[in-house]
């Protein structure tokens, strides 16, 4: 069985709600700019935790574990890292120039 809506009534209802219809050609081009102004702010700091190294999404890791792993292993050096005063552990964004993910 078919619903017929009147327009007005669905607009109507879209407004009470908060919603807009938009197209997803501009959805998408704000989630870039989000990410771009995103990244932008964070690189601006001189360290970051790892979850803010990833929300970057610029490294081909994609886990903390995989961040801990590379601190391990030497690819993020022992004196890029330190741990915050809330327990965190920073990481110097210089080791991004380093390695050529700026």
């Amino acid at each position: 069985m078919e619903a017929i809506i009147n327009a007005s009534d669905f607009i109507d209802l879209l407004k009470k709600e908060g919603l807009v219809i938009v197209s997803k050609s501009f959805l998408e081009s704000n989630s870039e700019k989000s990410l771009i102004q995103k990244r932008l702010d964070l690189l601006a700091k001189k360290s970051l935790t790892i979850k803010e190294l990833l929300d970057l999404q610029l490294l081909p890791v994609k886990s903390k574990q995989a961040i801990r792993k590379w601190i391990e292993k030497g690819t993020i050096k022992k004196s890029e890292v330190a741990t915050g005063s809330d327990g965190k552990i920073r990481i110097q964004t210089s080791f991004l120039k380093r390695l050529g993910y700026d």
